[in-house]
């Protein structure tokens, strides 16, 4: 399916509403057909025509219904205030999702036991968790030199 700029749609059905209402064609008794407008049967008129906006009588004679004109203008607008509203939502979602994983990832990162061996001379390094249980005691120093 083919996408189309929105914005240009809507220019189009004002400009063929404007030629409705300019040629008077605004009830079933003073309808006329699309060609006598000037009017081209194109994607914007097929859209009109779907929502009733601009109605056939016969013969491909078209009229414009104002308060149909009124309700599409006004579903229209209500869309452009969700629509928007809702793809905020949704990237809040997300950011706030993203930073719950992440900060979690790194806190358990932090407080996990690790043991790991340098590749220098040092001593192997710990890492404990935070816990109940009392941190081992230094050795006294007569204690280290006999080991």
């Amino acid at each position: 399916m083919a996408v189309f700029p929105f914005g240009a749609v809507v220019h189009k059905q004002r400009q063929i509403v404007a030629l409705f209402r300019a040629a008077g064609a605004t009830s079933s008794n003073r309808a006329t057909t699309a060609a006598t407008l000037g009017v081209q049967e194109g994607l914007a008129f097929r859209i009109l025509l779907r929502h009733a906006v601009v109605r056939e009588v016969g013969e491909q004679r078209v009229y414009l219904d104002e308060s149909s004109w009124e309700s599409h203008q006004k579903k229209r607008r209500r869309l452009a205030f969700i629509i928007p509203g809702l793809v905020l939502l949704c990237l809040a979602l997300t950011a706030g999702i993203v930073f719950w994983a992440t900060h979690r990832y790194f806190a358990h990162r932090a407080t996990e036991v690790r043991e790991y061996a340098c590749l220098s001379t040092r001593p192997v390094c710990r890492i404990t968790r935070r816990s109940s249980r009392p941190a081992p005691q230094a050795a006294p120093a007569a204690e280290r030199q006999r080991r």
